[in-house]
């Protein structure tokens, strides 16, 4: 069957260099002061390339959840340079940090972070809602992404009525909807049975076999094992930087659905965020999500 890939996955085919989808350079952020203070990133240096998959391993206070918190633009730096898909985002700030983060990250999260009182489609379609996307491509794009987890069936299903793994499918659905450059997932497997687990780490694995690039953050060390690449973090510190050298195989093939479904998120570009950095896309967006949710609120 013909594989779905969304826009902006595929690495180029130009024949000319490549731009780095992550590249830091001696990040630092300390929190506290004085005697209390506490070096949670030391100089840290990183460079990963479109379509890398990677998992940053480390203990509790290795500085893990800092990275990742810095990685998904939600702390600052104290130092140190971050160029996030070719732009500086270390000294950006407020909407035009917001914009950057909505465009270029899709986040999936431990705790799968979705809204009970709407359906899985409704919840996909939340995060181009707020970006200002009409509510039919909203819903293309939605269903395209369910599929894409193997999920299509269960669009009209609320949270409540899935398993664990099926929410962190469709939560992996949500981060997709608006091709980011990087995926970046906390502990997605952090709530899940062995089962669930698999199943989740197989939609990751196919994702990144598309071309997508996926930041993994685990303390598991058989979950880290499913990417090519595993950094290991120490005292706030890169310790270690290893490529895996067997991934394991998937055992469903999520994303063998249509091709023209590929074909139609191809099309779609990103008018919505050049109207929201003209300033009405506030306006836009909250009108946009209002609707999204007189519409799912039962």
């Amino acid at each position: 069957m013909p594989t779905v890939q969304l826009a902006g996955a595929a690495a180029s085919t130009n024949g000319g260099p490549q731009t780095p989808v992550i590249e830091i350079h001696d990040l630092r952020r300390t929190y506290g002061e004085g005697e209390s203070v506490v070096q949670a990133l030391a100089g840290v240096d990183l460079r990963m390339m479109p379509g890398e998959f990677l998992a940053i391993m480390g203990a509790s206070g290795s500085g893990k959840s800092t990275m990742m918190n810095i990685l998904g633009l939600l702390d600052e730096p104290d130092g140190g340079s971050y160029y996030l898909d070719g732009d500086d985002v270390s000294h950006l700030r407020g909407r035009d940090l917001a914009l950057i983060r909505n465009r270029k990250i899709g986040f999936v999260f431990q705790s799968f972070n979705l809204i009970s009182t709407m359906t899985a489609l409704a919840n996909v379609e939340l995060p181009m809602a707020y970006a200002g996307v009409a509510r039919r491509e909203r819903q293309e794009r939605a269903e395209l992404a369910l599929s894409m987890v193997g999920l299509a069936e269960r669009a009209k299903h609320f949270p409540s009525q899935l398993s664990g793994g099926q929410q962190q499918r469709v939560a992996v659905a949500r981060s997709l909807v608006n091709a980011p450059a990087l995926i970046l997932a906390d502990e997605p497997t952090g709530n899940l049975d062995s089962k669930a687990t698999s199943d989740v780490l197989d939609v990751f694995a196919e994702i990144n076999a598309q071309g997508r690039t996926v930041v993994l953050i685990t303390h598991e060390d058989d979950v880290a094992a499913r990417a090519n690449r595993v950094v290991t973090m120490k005292d706030g510190r890169l310790i270690a930087d290893s490529a895996v050298a067997t991934t394991a195989a998937m055992t469903t093939p999520y994303a063998a659905v249509d091709s023209p479904l590929a074909a139609t998120l191809q099309s779609y570009a990103d008018p919505n965020l050049a109207a929201l950095a003209g300033g009405d896309g506030g306006a836009i967006a909250g009108s946009n999500a209002g609707d999204l949710a007189q519409t799912e609120v039962i």
